[in-house]
């Protein structure tokens, strides 16, 4: 009897010895393959097969046969068999990555059949695509295997074995994902099964829309087997205005008064860049401008990403060299102080003087791929393709500029009617949410919303930048909640221009604030909303996301969280401030964030 049970310790601590070593070996070839140490992700690979191996070996002692039979017991051994399992699926998937990684010529800096930004080898592309997606379907069989285990009926050293491989996991299961949407959508975007053409938007954050800025210019990218080339800028509000689309009651009313249903520069005011870039192609074909396959939409901040990962540039047009500081500045604001025909010629030129150097430089591709990465985040780069299959493996890249805030969430959206001036480049936004909980779950929501107009008076002259006559320095700006689809008692409290809109089968509050010049303009909107904490275990859970407006300067946003009477925080997100009962949060936010609370009766 003493020799089964110390044979039973052997056996259980030989299981405890080889998952860590297992999940070691793993974690350390996924950092090798990224690093480029090719030979050392091989070895480690390999290593965790093995590993692998031993566990089954040590499924099959005849203690674990035994102690399958036990009730208590037997989940255990299938979830070793099943930890196995998902062990060799990994390994097998990093040995055919790092083969290929190796075939490819990937070194852990520079990215393989990329130079410069104007010749991409989408044939390379292509021919590793399917070990990609091979590694992504091993990838997801084993996070589906771990995720089906419940680690409830589990004992402490098994249960500790399964939770650690499920964290190891979501990393090497994200990053061959993205992988396999990259190598989805890439090669048809580069033309690699004949030409594309794709508009590309050159917004202004200066005056803020819905997905992003105005679109003053475009041009259009041409590539063709993975061949790029940019065109000239031209003037997107020299396109005529055609006949409206047809479009629902519900979105008529929120976007028809900004001319988004029969003029192209009026597009980017729908919030949802795919619906905006649906919109905007339908809008081009009625303008008989030419076949194009997709839409780009970038902006000032993007470029500032670009020169960061590209290094500066110098132009003859421009009297300072063009930074990822200074860019900005210059092309939101000080190029619109120059009269036109002026200004619109210097910012055409400076547009082709930086793309020039995006597409003729050599690459520092890591810093390149995370500007691209960052700016997507951030919808600051925004693309949309008609092709379907390819629309979607965008959307999972994260790229395709979607916006779909949770239920419960801060979004704000603002939207400059006018383009007569530039002042929103001197706009600074703050948002203002404060939410009292009731102890069924509901909630008291108030919101206040201010636009403080930053121009100083003194200093503004009639220019693109500061608008024209009275109302020189002037900032007129629609903001715009957007409030849980349960929401009632919604109440606006502004000084004029007050609506309540739908969109998404959610309400809306918007009120249009007109700042002068040294001024602040707000408006409150207040709502109740059951249901917004949930029930968790003894307690309750709270979560609420935060979805910012791409912007030149991101929205100050400062939260106060009330809980009910008598309880008292037991697990937060770490941002939170708790104090006194209440949950506080204040930044800039640039990409999306959750929030969450969980909180019980005490002391």
């Amino acid at each position: 009897m003493l020799l089964l049970v110390l044979d039973g310790v052997w056996v259980g601590a030989t299981v405890a010895r080889e998952a860590d070593t297992v999940r070691d070996r793993l974690e350390d070839g996924v950092d090798s393959l990224l690093d480029g140490e090719l030979r050392r992700a091989e070895a480690s690979f390999s290593l965790a097969t093995e590993g692998a191996s031993r566990l089954v070996d040590a499924v099959n002692h005849p203690v674990f046969r035994v102690t399958s039979w036990l009730p208590a017991l037997g989940d255990d051994v299938d979830a070793v068999r099943d930890l196995a399992g998902a062990a060799s699926l990994v390994a097998g998937a990093g040995t055919s990555l790092t083969d290929a990684a190796g075939r490819a010529g990937w070194d852990g800096e520079s990215i393989p059949g990329l130079e410069t930004a104007a010749t991409v080898d989408v044939e390379l592309l292509s021919e590793v695509a399917p070990v990609v997606h091979r590694a992504a379907s091993a990838l997801s069989e084993a996070d589906a295997s771990l995720g089906a285990i419940d680690t409830g009926a589990l004992t402490g050293v098994v249960r500790e074995a399964v939770v650690a491989a499920r964290d190891a996991l979501e990393r090497p299961v994200s990053l061959v994902n993205t992988a396999a949407d990259l190598v989805d959508s890439l090669p048809g975007l580069l033309g690699a099964e004949g030409p594309r053409t794709h508009v590309v938007l050159l917004q202004t954050l200066a005056n803020a829309r819905g997905s992003g800025g105005h679109p003053g210019s475009y041009v259009l990218l041409r590539a063709d087997g993975g061949a790029i080339d940019i065109g000239e800028p031209q003037l997107l509000s020299q396109v005529p205005n055609v006949e409206p689309v047809e479009a629902s009651p519900e979105f008529e009313r929120r976007y028809g008064d900004f001319g988004s249903l029969h003029r192209l520069v009026a597009a980017s005011h729908v919030v949802d860049f795919p619906t905006a870039a649906e919109l905007f192609l339908e809008l081009w074909d009625r303008a008989e401008l030419g076949h194009v396959d997709g839409v780009v939409a970038v902006d000032s901040v993007w470029m500032s990403h670009v020169l960061e990962a590209i290094g500066n540039v110098q132009t003859s047009v421009w009297p300072v060299t063009i930074t990822s500081t200074n860019v900005s500045q210059i092309l939101d604001a000080e190029t619109f102080e120059l009269p036109q025909p002026g200004s619109d010629l210097v910012r055409a030129a400076l547009a082709t003087h930086l793309f020039d150097a995006l597409l003729e430089r050599p690459l520092e591709d890591k810093a390149f791929a995370e500007a691209m990465a960052r700016s997507a985040r951030e919808r600051h780069l925004q693309v949309y393709s008609r092709d379907h299959g390819e629309q979607e493996a965008l959307t999972r890249l994260g790229v395709a500029g979607t916006f779909a805030p949770a239920d419960n969430a801060v979004a704000v959206v603002w939207d400059t009617p006018s383009n007569d001036s530039r002042t929103g480049y001197f706009a600074q936004k703050t948002v203002e949410y404060r939410v009292t909980l009731v102890p069924d779950g509901s909630a008291r929501v108030r919101i206040e919303l201010r636009l403080e107009n930053a121009v100083e008076r003194a200093e503004a002259f009639p220019s693109i930048l500061f608008g024209q006559g009275d109302g020189l320095g002037d900032i007129d700006a629609f903001a715009t909640a957007y409030l849980p689809p349960d929401a009632g008692s919604i109440r606006i409290q502004a000084a004029d221009h007050m609506a309540r809109l739908t969109e998404f089968g959610r309400p809306l509050a918007q009120a249009l604030l007109q700042t002068e010049a040294g001024r602040t303009d707000s408006v409150v909107v207040t709502y109740e909303v059951p249901g917004v904490a949930v029930r968790a275990g003894e307690g309750w859970e709270y979560r609420l996301e935060v979805v910012p407006q791409p912007a030149l300067r991101p929205d100050h946003i400062q939260i106060a969280i009330r809980l009910p009477d008598g309880v008292r925080p037991t697990a937060m997100h770490p941002a939170w401030d708790p104090v006194s009962g209440v949950l506080r949060w204040s930044g800039f936010p640039t990409e999306p964030l959750t929030l969450w609370a969980r909180y019980a009766a005490g002391a």
